[in-house]
């Protein structure tokens, strides 16, 4: 049975619970207050939402298809603190330069592929990353001022002559095969059943568990701040991020010096210190003891 792209979207609806249907509509709504969405646009969405709602309440569904571009439950994997030292440990050894992105992606929260296509001409004297609107998934330019050990971090990384990527396995383009690079880093740190996205899930938590408020820690990964507050408040909130992914590196400083059997109580002179290697190959261990 062939179902078409409209078909299509109305049974992902359908198989979409009432919580997860009125969370992806209010998302909608906030993409048309914040200038991402025309009102033409979302009415289109709309109606067709209109269409699926009534479909939903009807009987004689129970033969169509369920694997037609359903969509899946969303995810709520995180690294708990023995992965996340297990990841950031082996990351920090032989696996350059893909155990930098990872901790790089730990360090703020960002998605894959910004992280992975990173150059170096985004990065200004005052180590700000600002993410431009080609780039972004809201088609907008996103400013991140990092953090005192993702700057470090960076400066380890070498330039290339003619690449301009941070990342780059042949010296020429972006880091590639992130998804196989990830298995054997996995095999390698024994961890299991996470996967590269689920390291933003992450930071994020970190953020709200070392007390970064709810705002500031949403604009540090970069999401939409929905609803009025989204159309009146134009204030940048650099220094209020960089507070934040101040606070998300002390946050991950502390699992990952923190020995087995210590627990979670730990004082200011548990926090990491730079350490400076002769390796001539860049270590990624900034905030490492």
């Amino acid at each position: 049975m062939k179902i078409g792209p409209k078909m299509a979207f109305i049974l992902r609806v359908y198989q979409m619970t009432e919580a997860e249907n009125a969370e992806d509509i209010e998302h909608v709504r906030e993409m048309v207050r914040a200038g991402l969405m025309s009102e033409r646009d979302y009415d289109k969405r709309r109606c067709t939402r209109d269409v699926a709602r009534k479909v939903r309440h009807r009987d004689d569904l129970s033969n169509w298809p369920h694997d037609v571009n359903t969509k899946p439950k969303a995810r709520e994997r995180i690294l708990g603190d023995d992965e996340l030292r297990k990841v950031w440990k082996v990351a920090d050894g032989e696996f350059y330069p893909f155990g930098a992105l990872i901790q790089l992606l730990l360090l703020t929260g960002a998605r894959k592929s910004e992280v992975a296509g990173m150059r170096w001409a985004e990065i200004d004297g005052e180590g700000n990353w600002t993410l431009p609107a080609a780039r972004h998934k809201l088609k907008t330019d996103l400013t991140r001022p990092l953090s005192k050990a993702a700057r470090e971090l960076i400066a380890r990384l070498p330039k290339i002559d003619g690449c301009e990527f941070l990342f780059s396995g042949d010296g020429t383009g972006a880091l590639g095969h992130l998804s196989d690079r990830k298995e054997r880093l996995a095999k390698s740190s024994d961890t299991k059943g996470w996967t590269i996205h689920d390291l933003r899930r992450t930071a994020r938590s970190l953020m709200s568990r070392a007390g970064v408020p709810v705002d500031h820690a949403e604009r540090c990964v970069g999401h939409v701040i929905g609803g009025m507050r989204g159309v009146y408040d134009q204030h940048r909130y650099e220094p209020e991020m960089r507070r934040g992914f101040e606070k998300l590196a002390t946050q991950i400083a502390l699992i990952v010096n923190r020995q087995r059997g210590r627990g979670h109580g730990l004082c200011a002179s548990d926090i990491a210190h730079t350490v400076r290697t002769t390796d001539p190959r860049p270590r990624c261990n900034s905030i490492l003891v």
